[in-house]
């Protein structure tokens, strides 16, 4: 066999072997969505089952703090992860395909709100949600935040902001809400001028409200501490073309003296 058709034969088989891949992606999905409920109910196995949705914030910016107006704005990427058991496979039985991205529309999603939100949450970019073979689903959304910081005073050093998450509708005999770290993550975090942030701390709980006094929700409450970064003395631009009357003194002092010496040693 000649190299020519060797490398011929040799990507006749890797294309079909791409293909062959993407179509069994294409038929996985399918396989997926062709029965999955429309009307969006919890993807649970048992109807007294809870989903469990764990939370992740990547806070990338602080864009502003207003301590008068208790107003925080920051950039972040918010990450979900649930289990959704209606998309579950067997890779082996889909040319060992063990993960799809599936348009966020097509699944059930839980509603996860900022619960100290002054507007609403302005998502930056539309993404699509990692689906694994064990039905483990992932959305990693980036958000700019506008919260309310309640308890900071205008001239607080070491103020502090929080967001708070949670579900709207569902209490936790359906969605629990969880954190899958104990700290904000600060990888790419982008260093503010005005403040330094000294640390995070994240807290779930579970309370009523007084619409349901029977009933418990859940939220996670992402706590960012900071401090305001002490403003450099503005330095005068004439400070050194400008010398004090005191240096001028010395100054004249001291040609003085050096003309005397000169007139004494003639």
């Amino acid at each position: 066999m000649s190299p020519g058709t060797l490398v011929f034969v040799v990507l006749s088989l890797v294309s079909i072997s791409l293909a062959s891949g993407h179509n069994e992606e294409i038929r996985l999905i399918k396989k997926l969505l062709e029965n999955y409920p429309a009307e969006g109910g919890r993807p649970v196995a048992n109807a007294s089952d809870a989903v469990e949705v764990k939370l992740k914030l990547h806070l990338l910016d602080i864009l502003s703090l207003d301590q008068e107006k208790k107003i925080f704005t920051t950039t972040g990427w918010l990450m979900q992860q649930w289990t959704d058991s209606l998309l579950t496979w067997d890779a082996s039985n889909f040319g060992g395909v063990n993960y799809v991205l599936l348009d966020l529309m097509a699944i059930w999603r839980p509603d996860i709100t900022l619960f100290n939100a002054i507007d609403k949450p302005e998502l930056l970019q539309h993404v699509m949600a990692h689906v694994s073979s064990d039905g483990t689903v992932i959305i990693v959304e980036p958000y700019r935040f506008v919260t309310q910081c309640r308890g900071v005073t205008p001239d607080e050093k070491k103020p502090a902001c929080s967001l708070k998450f949670g579900s709207w509708a569902y209490d936790i005999s359906r969605l629990k809400v969880s954190s899958l770290e104990s700290r904000v993550d600060i990888q790419f975090f982008e260093v503010n001028t005005e403040y330094e942030m000294l640390g995070s701390k994240i807290d779930a709980a579970e309370r009523t409200y007084p619409c349901c006094p029977d009933t418990k929700y859940g939220h996670v409450e992402f706590t960012i501490e900071l401090e305001k970064r002490k403003k450099e003395p503005k330095e005068d631009p004439n400070a050194s073309a400008a010398p004090t009357s005191t240096a001028m003194a010395t100054t004249v002092i001291a040609l003085a003296a050096l003309q005397m010496m000169l007139i004494t040693q003639r």
